[in-house]
């Protein structure tokens, strides 16, 4: 009894890293299409277009945007997305700040990668929890577009699962970013 509990804890250990090697699978599949898009592209808005079509293409992420700062009034101003985004860039500003802001703006506040695991927790503090929430975003990854200390702005990621963002994810998507950051600089550069 002991040894069969053993083996059917073994065959639970075991699909649960199939599901992540192909979820991994998926994304690196998703990624190297991105990597050659941008290889080819001769615009931003070819990139900021490819990425979010890209990202949402599948079933595993519902919605993507890109945005850029507005130095006139600190807020995110969309360029680019793709997927299910009933509204949602239309329903509030995306204020740029360190706290109490949607992960978008916190990410372009701090040049750092903003996680929301779960968009229903804290739903009564922040307005924005609501607003994703009735879109079924129930987590969301921020990810700022920073190359050489100079920013392209932020591509935010949003799943209708509580902890879509692993940390193969997290740490895949945020190299995402710089390589986006990096091809939109050599364009910047070329152009």
């Amino acid at each position: 009894v002991a040894r069969e509990a053993q083996l059917r804890e073994r065959d639970r250990q075991l699909q649960r890293q199939n599901e992540q090697l192909s979820a991994l699978n998926r994304i690196n599949d998703t990624i190297r299409e991105i990597g050659r898009t941008i290889v080819r592209a001769e615009t931003r808005e070819e990139i900021d277009r490819a990425v979010c079509e890209r990202l949402t293409d599948g079933d595993r992420f519902s919605f993507a945007w890109i945005g850029s700062v507005d130095p006139a009034n600190e807020r995110l101003e969309p360029r680019a997305w793709a997927g299910d985004e009933q509204g949602y860039l239309d329903c509030q500003p995306f204020a740029v700040g360190a706290s109490d802001t949607e992960p978008s703006g916190q990410a372009a506040a701090t040049d750092t990668v903003s996680l929301e695991t779960n968009v229903a927790a804290g739903l009564r503090d922040e307005p924005w929890r609501t607003e994703a929430l009735r879109r079924d975003f129930t987590s969301v990854l921020s990810i700022p577009l920073v190359y050489n200390d100079l920013s392209h702005g932020v591509l935010s990621v949003y799943a209708d699962s509580k902890d879509a963002f692993d940390e193969t994810a997290r740490a895949v998507l945020a190299e995402l970013g710089e390589t986006i950051a990096s091809a939109l600089s050599a364009l910047e550069r070329k152009n």
